[in-house]
Order: structure tokens, then sequence, then C-alpha cells
């Protein structure tokens, strides 16, 4: 969704930091190629990355042809991305207009640029809302669903901490959800990784509580016939005493634990878990099955 706004420059950086992370040196010429952007242009990059993450690196080694990085152990490489893509002028505006900030003024001085390049950067960020049908008559307007994708979005991005609770309670019941979820599902396994972005999902629900989602009833229908919706439901039960969430909220709270990745060693469980989601996704999905017997042969 934000990927084609975000700066190149960017984007090279990011890619740049996950290769060295992975293999700690690349080949200069075979990435300028990659990327399609001259050497020295690569050379300008890793140069401004070592620069801005000097913090984190353990050794840096130029060659004629090799450029190398170590970080220093305990980095996370998500703490590093997430500090490159905090550059991102893009992002920056985008998380301004979500805290209600977005006159070309107080933008140029909260970053101490020019009014030229606010417009610029501005124009980026409205044209995002037009290609997404959210700018009409010159007013925005962004359906609530899409405008927590877009606050996830800068959770992962850049770590945003709008709407970020500070109540411990408010964390241990969201913990114990996905506690729940994981138990009862088959025992499924969501990485640290997802439990947070799980909990910074629940956290901004409550955070734009009086806001409306306003959900499509056969996307509610559709929702409601998922088993996991209906576990997320006996979760949330035992958890309204804690969560103070609006009636429909169960709908987004299902997308977030159904977006998710997750593990589970156990191959029985998996298997089952299978069969639950093919019964449900395909055997009973009327237009695919008349697909299926329009393409297979009647025995």
């Amino acid at each position: 969704m934000l990927e084609k706004y975000i700066e190149r420059n960017i984007f090279r950086k990011v890619y740049l930091c996950e290769q060295l992370f992975e293999f700690q040196e690349i080949d200069i010429e075979q990435t300028a190629i990659s990327l399609g952007v001259t050497t020295p242009t690569i050379l300008h990059d890793l140069e401004s990355l070592a620069e801005c993450l000097e913090y984190c690196i353990k050794e840096k080694i130029r060659e004629k042809h090799k450029y190398k990085l170590i970080f220093k152990r305990g980095i996370a490489l998500s703490e590093l991305t997430q500090f490159l893509y905090g550059q991102s002028y893009f992002l920056k505006f985008l998380s301004y207009y979500f805290k209600g900030i977005f006159t070309s003024t107080e933008l140029a001085d909260l970053e101490f640029i020019s009014l030229s390049k606010v417009y610029t950067i501005k124009k980026s960020v409205l044209d995002f809302f037009k290609e997404n049908d959210y700018l009409k008559n010159k007013e925005i307007i962004i359906p609530e669903f899409d405008s927590r994708n877009i606050l996830l979005a800068l959770v992962r991005y850049i770590n945003w901490e709008g709407y970020e609770s500070k109540n411990p309670h408010v964390e241990e019941a969201c913990n114990e959800l996905i506690d729940y979820v994981e138990t009862h599902f088959f025992k499924r396994r969501y990485s640290e990784d997802e439990k947070s972005f799980i909990i910074r999902g629940i956290e901004i629900a409550i955070g734009r509580k009086t806001f409306p989602l306003e959900l499509k009833e056969e996307d509610k229908k559709s929702a409601e016939t998922k088993p996991l919706f209906q576990l997320v439901c006996q979760g949330l039960e035992e958890q309204k005493g804690m969560l103070h969430l609006q009636e429909e909220d169960i709908y987004y709270i299902f997308s977030l634990f159904n977006s998710r990745n997750y593990t589970n060693e156990n191959m029985e469980l998996l298997r089952k878990d299978f069969e639950v989601v093919y019964k449900n996704f395909v055997l009973n999905d009327l237009s695919l099955n008349e697909l299926i017997l329009q393409i297979l042969p009647v025995a």
C-alpha cells in the first residue's frame, strides 16, 4: 500500500542493510546492477548507511569490489530497518497527518526543511490518498478499517507509537487473548513479533473506539463462518472487562489474528488445522466447487 511512495534511496538502504545483516558482505558492482543504479550511488548509500547505523556496527571493511559490515551482537534487524524507514519524509508526514498535524508551516518547523520541500512531500501523501480514493472534493475521508491498516503499516515500518497503552493490565489482557487462541486453535504459535503486532492493533482499536468501523454485512458474515472467528469471540468475552472496544471491533481483531503468520511443530495438529481451513474455504465455497466440477471430468 505504501511502498510505491517511500523514497527510493530509503528502500535501497533498507535492502543493503538486510543483505549485510544476513551475509555480512556484498559485491558492490553486482548490487548496483541488481538495483538499477550506478556504482557511485551504491557506494554513497553504503557510506550513508554505515554513518547512520554507526552505533550498532562492530566492523566495517571497504575493498575494491566488496563492502563488509558486521553488526554488534544482540541487534535485531527490525530495529535497524525501522530506524532507516524512520528517515522517510513520506512516512513521517503520513504519521503527522494521523496526529492532526498537516499544515505546511508546522511540518517545516518540525522537520527543519524548506516550504518547497514540504509541498513536494505533502503532494506525495495526497497522491497516495487520491490513488486509494480517500481524497474527494478536496476533502480527505479514509474508512476506519483502512485508517487502522495504515497505522499498523506505520507500526511495522517506523515503530509508530500512537495509541500505545501504558496500562499493564491491557497488555496482560491482550496476551491472555493470544494465549487463548493459541491453545484452542490446534495450538498454533505466533512469534513474538506477530504477538506484538496483534497487541498494537488492539491498542489502536481501543484508542479509536469512537470511530465507527462500518463494515460490509457480507464481510462480517464471511468472517463469522471461520472457526478462528468464534475463538476470538470467546477469548474477547473473557477479556471484555479490560479491553473496552466497540461492538464491530471483533471483526477487526479477527483480521489481526487471521493475517498473522504462525507455526506449529505438531504435524498432526497442522493436518487438523489444514482440514478445518480446507472445509471452510474450499468445500463450503459454492463458486469454487462449481469451478472444480467444470475443470474435472465427471466420473
